[in-house]
């Protein structure tokens, strides 16, 4: 059984995201100097037909995803870290 995500299930969740400061929106254009941050969240009541808003990770939101890294069993180096271990409840 596949389970769907919704278009509103994305943009809460993007929402969310912008709003704890862990991403920011932005509207991006081909041509230099005309792409812009936009300033909390856009509107998503319309789709866009050319898809111009882009969201990005920003450095609390790289800083807290790399600070959950401890469920990774291995290194840098693809070896098993000594400190981990499965915990099954």
């Amino acid at each position: 059984m596949r389970a769907e995500i919704g278009r509103s299930e994305v943009v809460d969740a993007m929402a969310e995201l912008v709003k704890d400061g862990l991403a920011k929106a932005w509207l991006l254009s081909p041509w230099p100097g005309e792409s812009r941050e936009v300033e909390g969240m856009p509107p998503m009541d319309i789709v866009e037909e050319f898809f111009k808003t882009y969201f990005f990770i920003t450095e609390e939101g790289m800083n807290l995803r790399l600070s959950h890294d401890t469920w990774w069993p291995f290194d840098d180096e693809g070896d098993r870290r000594s400190d981990w271990h499965l915990d099954i409840t």
